[in-house]
């Protein structure tokens, strides 16, 4: 979570040595998922809809599962009926399986690409895929104690910053673009 909002919103010209992709966006933050990665979809659903009323315009999700539900299909269309956006990651299976929240249609579902700008090995695609991003080897915030990741990573990560891969990290480099918009004047 952390790494994923410093992506978004991180201040910059701060010596932290990174800067988000929309460092005067607001960030409405909720945690749906347990320090090992799990969660419900009925958290993330009720996550979802209390972020929207609390007034956030780009839900950010870079989470996802095999299953669609019910309960996850009608936060979409609530935060949609809101005038809010959903951005969600497709996943690291290197397939074209749809994954959900993802592959709601009015979801902008993101692959991420690498530095030459290349579908990345381990990104979920298909057809259902809107958009794809950067996300191999990106920098961004960590704690500044220790956490779960670390003991899972194959390499040890610093806190503070350091870099990561997934579609996880592709979806806020989307969600940063979709809040620029956002809060265009034009």
């Amino acid at each position: 979570g952390t790494h994923v909002a410093g992506a978004i919103a991180a201040l910059g010209n701060n010596a932290q040595g990174i800067t988000g992709v929309c460092p005067e966006c607001k960030l409405i933050v909720a945690k749906v998922l347990n320090d090992q990665g799990s969660g419900s979809s009925t958290n993330l659903a009720a996550a979802m809809i209390w972020a929207t009323d609390q007034g956030a315009k780009v839900i950010n999700i870079s989470a996802g599962g095999n299953n669609s539900t019910q309960t996850m299909e009608e936060a979409v269309a609530y935060v949609n009926s809101k005038g809010s956006v959903v951005v969600c990651s497709a996943g690291n299976q290197g397939d074209t399986v749809m994954t959900y929240p993802s592959a709601i249609a009015s979801v902008v579902s993101v692959a991420a690409t690498d530095n030459k700008d290349l579908l990345a090995s381990f990104s979920t695609r298909g057809t259902w895929v809107k958009v794809a991003a950067p996300g191999v080897n990106m920098m961004s915030t960590f704690p500044t104690h220790a956490f779960n990741l670390q003991t899972i990573n194959p390499s040890p990560l610093n806190t503070t910053n350091d870099y990561l891969s997934g579609t996880s990290m592709a979806a806020p480099i989307v969600s940063g673009v979709v809040g620029l918009i956002w809060a265009s004047p034009y």
